[in-house]
């Protein structure tokens, strides 16, 4: 909902909404930026859940309050998805901020009954930590860790891709916990470990959609400059797409 200095309206919001739900959507994502930062997030979250969608949050922990989640809980919120790179707060400054206010968000979602996922970003420098951040995750209540793509850090930087080594010490990981670590679709290296040469992004841009801060709407989030004025016709005009981050 908010990306550099713009944020989503409720209007192109809601309009976004409809479409989906129309089109027989279960679920959004409300991601940034830091949603958060928007004052009419709860609005937008209240009329997903009217609507009949399902509604998560990305977070990185920002305005973590009671005040804050008790609103979220009351919105209709169905679960947040908290970043955290690391298991310690020097492991995590390497790639993402604010780790303190990460570790408060967790407790929190559990304290106010909101399901919570970790979003983590692997990378050779915390690939060691991943399982110990796992259970430190579990005990805190987390329904699971979603293993992202490394593109960018939180001041810009782009992340190198993970080696062959740790991509295995992530399969690994991954194949002893499946049901509680999930790998997102064009983390390319962790698929061709297992499809060898063979590789698709799978339900990019048919299942799951990015809309932008003006309501335009592209394949994904790696794919912004390509834009459609609706999903509609995304989906009209769709052939098979090349992530943007492969």
């Amino acid at each position: 909902m908010q990306r550099g200095d713009m944020d989503m309206s409720v209007d192109v919001a809601k309009k976004a909404i409809d479409e989906a739900a129309g089109l027989g959507a279960v679920a959004i994502q409300i991601t940034g930026g830091e949603p958060l930062v928007c004052p009419h997030v709860f609005e937008v979250i209240e009329y997903a859940s009217s609507s009949g969608l399902k509604s998560f949050l990305a977070t990185s922990g920002y305005n973590c309050s009671d005040g804050t989640y008790s609103r979220l809980k009351s919105a209709g919120l169905t679960a947040l998805c908290v970043s955290v790179n690391g298991i310690t707060e020097e492991s995590n400054s390497r790639s993402r901020a604010s780790f303190g206010e990460s570790l408060y968000a967790m407790k929190l979602a559990k304290v106010y009954n909101i399901l919570c996922f970790l979003n983590v970003v692997v990378t050779d420098s915390n690939i060691d930590e991943l399982a110990l951040l796992g259970k430190y995750a579990e005990g805190c209540g987390a329904c699971g860790v979603n293993i992202l793509h490394p593109v960018t850090s939180y001041n810009g930087d782009y992340l190198p891709r993970c080696s062959e080594e740790t991509v295995k010490k992530l399969a690994g990981i991954v194949c002893r916990s499946p049901n509680f670590f999930h790998v997102e679709n064009c983390h390319r290296e962790y698929w061709q470990y297992f499809t060898k040469n063979e590789f698709s992004c799978g339900d990019i841009g048919k299942t799951t959609y990015f809309v932008n801060v003006d309501g335009t709407v592209s394949p994904c989030s790696k794919m912004m400059r390509c834009k459609y004025s609706s999903i509609s016709e995304m989906l009209a005009e769709r052939s098979d797409w090349e992530c943007g981050c492969l």
